[in-house]
């Protein structure tokens, strides 16, 4: 269940960071760690709705010695904590402080927010358009809201509508391509689902088992060669024709 792998992974999140505090002052802030703090700040806005806890740990991110990445994706996720808190203008700071920073992979999730924002408090349109393109033109995804602001029409949608589909398209790819692999190497074949090795595999392995009909014909085999004179047979020894089953002339 995707909730619950969520929230375990929620729960990982916090006994690192507490793990992180643990040989650190007990009278000083801790900061932990700042990815994964990021992480626990996000999971904890979208698992368990909790806006007010997010926030706290956004601001420990910000307030520790981090990286600008970290810091985008910190300052995103302390402007939806604030929105959902009726705190826009903070949002809107948040969002722009975001922006302010070298673009990172969260900066076209910060241009969304930002155009969200904006386009809820009556911000200028032709804004809240630009921050709607230049996050698709940074690789966020197509959404309803950004489609109506931009029109179906505008070529930053149609090309995110387009990468969008050819990474659908590569991951149906990437999973046929696992499947085969499956099936070449002998794991999920459908073909013996007793077989442990691959549809491909020499056939021969009944020949490395021999049953009873096969040491019967081995013995043969073995009786025949020690009966042999050395004679070869030239075709002249039956004498008879075709008719009677011999050899013509």
């Amino acid at each position: 269940d995707k909730s619950e792998s969520n929230e375990d992974a929620l729960r990982a999140f916090e006994i690192a960071n507490r793990f992180a505090c643990s040989g650190q002052d007990a009278s000083a802030e801790c900061h932990g760690h700042g990815g994964s703090l990021s992480m626990l700040a996000r999971l904890t806005l979208t698992v368990r709705g909790d806006a007010a806890k997010s926030l706290s740990y956004a601001s420990l991110v910000l307030k520790g010695d981090t990286d600008d990445e970290t810091k985008i994706d910190a300052h995103v996720i302390a402007g939806q904590a604030k929105m959902l808190l009726g705190d826009a203008e903070g949002a809107i700071a948040e969002y722009h402080n975001a922006l302010d920073l070298h673009a990172g992979q969260a900066t076209g999730e910060a241009h969304h927010h930002l155009a969200l924002a904006l386009q809820r408090t009556g911000g200028d349109a032709h804004a809240v358009a630009s921050h709607f393109e230049q996050s698709l033109n940074l690789g966020f995804p197509p959404s309803a809201e950004a489609t109506e602001a931009l029109g179906e029409d505008s070529i930053a949608i149609r090309r995110a509508i387009n990468r969008q589909q050819w990474a659908e398209y590569e991951r149906a790819q990437a999973l046929q391509s696992q499947q085969r692999g499956g099936i070449m190497s002998g794991g999920g074949s459908s073909f013996d689902s007793g077989a442990s090795g691959s549809v491909f595999a020499s056939s021969n392995s009944a020949a490395q088992q021999p049953d009873d009909a096969g040491s019967s014909q081995l013995d043969l085999l073995a009786e025949g060669a020690a009966a042999y004179d050395g004679t070869v047979p030239t075709g002249e020894e039956s004498g008879g024709d075709v008719g009677d089953g011999g050899v013509s002339p």
